[in-house]
C-alpha cells in the first residue's frame, strides 16, 4: 500500500498543534522536512523519516536526536540550484505516494 507523505518546509506554521493533528489524522504518514524544519518536528515530538536540505537553518544537536531517533539526514551543497523545499519534493515524489500533504 502507497502512503501519504507529509513535506514539511521551514516556512511558517502558526499552529504546530494543527500540523501534529493533521499527521496524527493520517495515520504514520512518511515525514520528509528541509533542515530548519527540524526544529519544528522536535516541538511536536514527531521523528521525521527524512531530512534534507543543507543543514543550515538547524543545529547540529537537533540533527543528532533526530539520528538517533532513527531519522535519515541527506546533506547537500549550500550552493546549489534548488531550494530545500523542491528536494522534498523531489524525494517525496520517488516514493511514489498515494498523495503529498505540504506545511510551511
Amino acid at each position: 500500500m502507497r502512503k501519504m507523505v507529509f513535506v514539511v518546509s521551514n516556512g511558517v506554521i502558526d499552529d504546530a498543534g494543527f500540523l501534529a493533528d493533521q499527521i496524527e489524522r493520517a495515520g504514520e504518514p512518511v515525514i520528509i522536512c528541509t533542515d530548519g524544519a527540524a526544529v519544528i518536528m522536535r516541538s511536536i515530538d514527531r521523528v521525521p523519516d527524512l531530512i534534507v536540505g543543507d543543514m543550515d537553518s538547524v543545529d547540529e544537536e537537533t540533527l543528532t536526536y533526530f539520528e538517533e531517533k532513527g531519522s535519515r539526514i541527506a546533506r547537500y551543497a549550500a550552493e546549489k540550484d534548488e531550494t530545500d523545499t523542491q528536494i522534498a519534493l523531489e524525494r517525496a515524489f520517488e516514493m511514489g505516494p498515494e498523495g503529498i500533504r505540504i506545511y510551511g
